[in-house]
C-alpha cells in the first residue's frame, strides 16, 4: 500500500484541481447569491436567446420578462448574469463557460468598465483581482500577455500569484461546505432562474438616499449648473495597467464570441444624476469596442429620479433601460 500512496495522492490531487476548475465550482466563487450563479450556469434553460452579463447594475437594470414582451415574441428565453460588483474576468468567465457549454444566444450583453478603461493609474505591480478564482487555469496562464510592456519576470511572478490565490480561494470555497451544496441544488433544479436577485432588492433605504445625494452632488461640482442639460464628453481612452486589462478581456470576449458566431455587445449603465454620454465621447469609446451601444440622451436623463440608490434603477428606469435594450438586441438579430 505505501508504495501506492504518492500515486493515490496525486490522483486525488487531480480529480481536486479538475473538479475545481470546472465550469459549475468556478461560477460559485461570486460576491452573494453564490447559489443562484452556481444553478444559473449548471441549469440553464433551453433555448436561450439572450445573456445579460455584468455587475449589480446590469443585474437590477435589466428585466428579462420585460424585454420579452417589448420584442413582440421575438426573444423568448433572455437571462440577465449580472453579479455583485464590477469585474471584466468575471464577466469573460461567464461568457466563456456559457458558450463553451452549448449554450447559443443570438446576442451576449457585456458590461465594460469605461472608468477602468479610461486609466492611466499608475500602479506598482500588476493587479491580481480578488475574484481571479473564477478563471480556469487555461485563462488565467493566458493573463500573461495582458501587460507586454512589463517585465517577463515580473509577470510570470503575477501569474503565480493569480494560481495561488485560486487555489487558496478554492480550498476555502470547497472546505466551507458550499461547494458541494450548491452543486446538488443546481442538479436538483429543472430551470434556473432568470435573475440572481439579492434580498431587499428594490427596497430603498434611508442609506441609498444618503449616496444618491452625495453623488448626484459630486455630479453637479463636475458639471455645473448646466449638469442637466450638458453631456459627458470625459471619456479619453486609457493606458494604465487597469486599462490594458480592461481591453485584454474585451478582446477575448470578442474571440470566443466570434468563435461561437455569437453577436456580442458592449455596454455600460450610467449612475444616478450623471449626464449622458456625448456624441464624441460615444466615437472614442466605438474606436477600441466596435460592438459598444447607449441608450439616446433623454433615457439617461428621464432616469435620473428613477435610481433606488447611487448606482441602481428602480423598477420604471429597469422597464424603460431593457425596453430600449430589447429594440436594440432585436434590431441585430436576423429576420
Amino acid at each position: 500500500m505505501g508504495a501506492w500512496r504518492p500515486a493515490l495522492l496525486l490522483m486525488a490531487l487531480a480529480l481536486f484541481l479538475s473538479w475545481t476548475d470546472s465550469a459549475g465550482f468556478r461560477q460559485g466563487i461570486v460576491r452573494n447569491t453564490q447559489a443562484c450563479a452556481v444553478t444559473q450556469m449548471l441549469a440553464l434553460p433551453p433555448g436561450v436567446d439572450f445573456v445579460a452579463i455584468g455587475s449589480s447594475r446590469i443585474r437590477q437594470g435589466i428585466d428579462p420578462q420585460h424585454m420579452v414582451k417589448v420584442s413582440g415574441g421575438r426573444l423568448r428565453q433572455p437571462m440577465n448574469f449580472g453579479r455583485g460588483g464590477r469585474s471584466v474576468q468575471r464577466n469573460f468567465a461567464i461568457l466563456e463557460d456559457l458558450l463553451e457549454r452549448g449554450a447559443r444566444p443570438a446576442a451576449i450583453l457585456f458590461e465594460v468598465d469605461l472608468d477602468r478603461l479610461a486609466s492611466n493609474a499608475k500602479t506598482r505591480s500588476i493587479p491580481v483581482p480578488r475574484d481571479i478564482g473564477i478563471l480556469s487555469f487555461r485563462d488565467l496562464f493566458g493573463t500573461y500577455g495582458a501587460h507586454p510592456d512589463r517585465p517577463v519576470i515580473e509577470r510570470l511572478q503575477n501569474v503565480a500569484l493569480k494560481v495561488l490565490v485560486k487555489l487558496r480561494t478554492a480550498l476555502m470555497y470547497t472546505f466551507s461546505g458550499d461547494a458541494i451544496g450548491h452543486q446538488l441544488l443546481a442538479l436538483r433544479t429543472e430551470q434556473a432562474d432568470t435573475t440572481c436577485r439579492v434580498p431587499n432588492y428594490d427596497v430603498r433605504l434611508p442609506v441609498h438616499v444618503e449616496k444618491t445625494e452625495a453623488l448626484v452632488q459630486h455630479y453637479d461640482k463636475v458639471f455645473g449648473p448646466s449638469r442637466r442639460t450638458t453631456e459627458d464628453d470625459r471619456f479619453q481612452p486609457g493606458n494604465g495597467l487597469h486599462a490594458q486589462d480592461e481591453r485584454h478581456y474585451l478582446e477575448r470576449a470578442r474571440e470566443v464570441a466570434a468563435r461561437h458566431r455569437v453577436r456580442l455587445i458592449v455596454t455600460q449603465p450610467w449612475n444616478a444624476g450623471q449626464p449622458p454620454l456625448s456624441g464624441p465621447a460615444q466615437d472614442r469609446i466605438r474606436a477600441i469596442i466596435p460592438e459598444f451601444v447607449y441608450p439616446p440622451p433623454e433615457l439617461v436623463r428621464a432616469s435620473w429620479d428613477h435610481f433606488f440608490d447611487h448606482n441602481h434603477m428602480d423598477t420604471q428606469a429597469r422597464l424603460a433601460y431593457s425596453g430600449w435594450l430589447a429594440t436594440e438586441v432585436v434590431r441585430g438579430m436576423d429576420p
